[in-house]
């Protein structure tokens, strides 16, 4: 089979290509060097991309991983270090603290008595969550489904909810700036204790 020149003209490479890097070209030095630079240049462009990436992605874990416990005054200052805010009910002798801080600003402080249990999930514990943002905020009045429709206010103006039938929790509101705070505790609470809780919270900021 002959080819024609219609096939060999198809056939062949483009020309802009061949003439670029052919050793008829005036320029073909310069045009070897520039591309090689711009390779290099790329190349390291997308390393210290991938890099920064990779590095931001492990700040971030470290700081809401909450992969290890922490004493009391590590667990104040991871919440002040990544400007984060959060409540909790103070140190409790004896205990070390499990902290989750989202992107979003949700902040959950976990006490483990005697400093242990990380590694069981299922476990009941005392669990303060905040969600200080707020559009967080979900009026308690609106909770009859979920509590048991006993609220109670505090002499400092907090509002505060929860099931009088099942109290192993509560959530208070954040008058001042919005958002609201829920208590997880790890059995059923007196509503004496709760009240007390709720006027002990501390926050962290």
């Amino acid at each position: 089979m002959s080819l024609t020149p219609e096939l060999v003209e198809a056939a062949a490479p483009p020309k802009g290509r061949i003439a670029r890097y052919s050793r008829d070209h005036p320029h073909i030095i310069r045009n070897l060097l520039l591309d090689i630079a711009i390779s290099l240049l790329l190349g390291a462009g997308i390393f210290q991309f991938f890099e920064n990436e990779r590095q931001g992605t492990s700040s971030s874990a470290i700081q809401i991983s909450g992969a290890v416990t922490l004493s009391a005054s590590e667990l104040v200052s991871d919440v002040k270090r990544v400007h984060g805010t959060a409540y909790w009910l103070g140190p409790i002798s004896g205990s070390r603290y499990g902290l989750v801080i989202s992107k979003s600003g949700t902040a959950v402080i976990t006490y483990y008595s005697g400093g242990l249990g990380l590694e069981n999930v299922t476990e009941s514990r005392l669990i303060i969550k905040s969600n200080t943002r707020p559009s967080s905020l979900r009026p308690l009045v609106d909770m009859g489904n979920q509590f048991n429709n006993t609220q109670v206010s505090t002499n400092a103006g907090l509002i505060y909810a929860y099931d009088k039938s099942f109290r192993n929790h509560v959530e208070i509101t954040l008058p001042k700036d919005g958002g609201s705070v829920l208590i997880f505790y790890p059995s059923i609470r007196s509503p004496a204790n709760i009240q007390l809780d709720v006027e002990s919270l501390i926050l962290i900021s």
